[in-house]
C-alpha cells in the first residue's frame, strides 16, 4: 500500500513546480514595485511541466496568485496544489 503523504502525485508535482517558481520571491521579499517586475520576468521563462515533460509558460496573474496563496499559508506546498474539480 502506497503512503499517500509521500506519493508523488501529479497534483503534488504541480505544487512543487509552482513553489519552485515563486520560492525565491518568498525568500527574498522584493519591494512592492520590484515584485510586479519579478512576476513579469518569471512569466517570460520557460518551465518544464513535471507531469508531461513539455515546456510550459505561466501568466503573470497566475504567478502572482500563487505567490499570495503561498505567502498567507502555513503549508505553501498544499496551498499550491491544483484544486480538484467538483465534478471529478
Amino acid at each position: 500500500m502506497v503512503n499517500e503523504i509521500n506519493a508523488e502525485t501529479p497534483r503534488l508535482k504541480c505544487a512543487r513546480l509552482r513553489f519552485s517558481i515563486i520560492g525565491p520571491l518568498l525568500a527574498s521579499s522584493p519591494q512592492n514595485g520590484d515584485l510586479k517586475k519579478e512576476f513579469k520576468i518569471l512569466s517570460q521563462k520557460q518551465w518544464i511541466n513535471p507531469n508531461t515533460s513539455l515546456p510550459a509558460y505561466f501568466s503573470t496573474a497566475s504567478i502572482e496568485r500563487w505567490f499570495y496563496l503561498a505567502k498567507k499559508s502555513n503549508d505553501p506546498i498544499s496551498a499550491l496544489k491544483p484544486k480538484r474539480r467538483s465534478d471529478a
